[in-house]
């Protein structure tokens, strides 16, 4: 393989990165469009397209070994090639948690989604989380991945408030225990997701400056 070669192929591999963003970042909007909704077909086509992800992943994966094998890459560029599969494997899981969020929907029932009050706040400190890591890759901005740190603490405080208030809900009317106990796991899946939007952003960090810095 050519320098230029080379080159192309590190190319390519943050330009399949973006493209696996992408599909999580929209999964992950569209799932909680169909929470919002109660829309049971646009959640099927989550869960269907979760296995386009995993495709998507295995395809990087399997790049990132051939590039390391073959190249043997140094320094920076290694820790370019590194990133890059540790953070497929947290847009991978990311995508997971949007279809097992929709599987949930399915399972519980249009009815279980009726008032999701609880939910909006912590869903757009997600989005906007997953989002601000992202684009912190997109950009090699350090500056915006150091900012997911603060991002992910607001989400954390969303998340143990949203708790609150659904066991709240539930002491208040026991009618609605059902719904609650499934809005509980839709949020901790919420939560999941930020942290690991906060692992991307530890991965950006660690490929531009080689530091290991915990955001979450």
């Amino acid at each position: 393989m050519t320098r230029n070669n080379y080159e192309e192929s590190l190319k390519g591999l943050y330009h399949d990165t973006i493209t696996m963003a992408g599909m999580v970042e929209n999964a992950l909007i569209q799932a909680m469009k169909a929470v919002s909704k109660g829309d049971d077909a646009l959640a099927h086509v989550i869960i269907e397209g979760d296995a386009e992800i995993n495709a998507k992943y295995d395809e990087i994966e399997a790049k990132c070994v051939n590039l390391i094998a073959t190249q043997q890459p140094l320094a920076r560029d290694l820790r370019l090639v590194v990133s890059v599969m540790n953070i497929i494997v947290d847009l991978e899981r990311m995508g997971d948690h949007a279809a097992d969020i929709c599987s949930m929907m399915v399972e519980a029932g249009g009815d279980a989604w009726s008032g999701t009050e609880f939910i909006p706040e912590m869903t757009q400190h997600t989005i906007d989380l997953v989002k601000k890591a992202i684009d912190a890759y997109a950009y090699n901005d350090s500056e915006l991945a150091e900012a997911v740190r603060t991002m992910e603490q607001e989400q954390d405080e969303a998340f143990h408030a949203t708790v609150e208030r659904i066991v709240c809900d539930m002491e208040q009317e026991p009618s609605r225990v059902r719904r609650g106990v499934t809005l509980l796991f839709v949020v901790k899946y919420l939560e999941r997701i930020g942290d690991h939007a906060a692992n991307l952003g530890e991965s950006v960090i660690y490929s531009l400056t080689g530091r290991h810095e915990k955001l979450n």
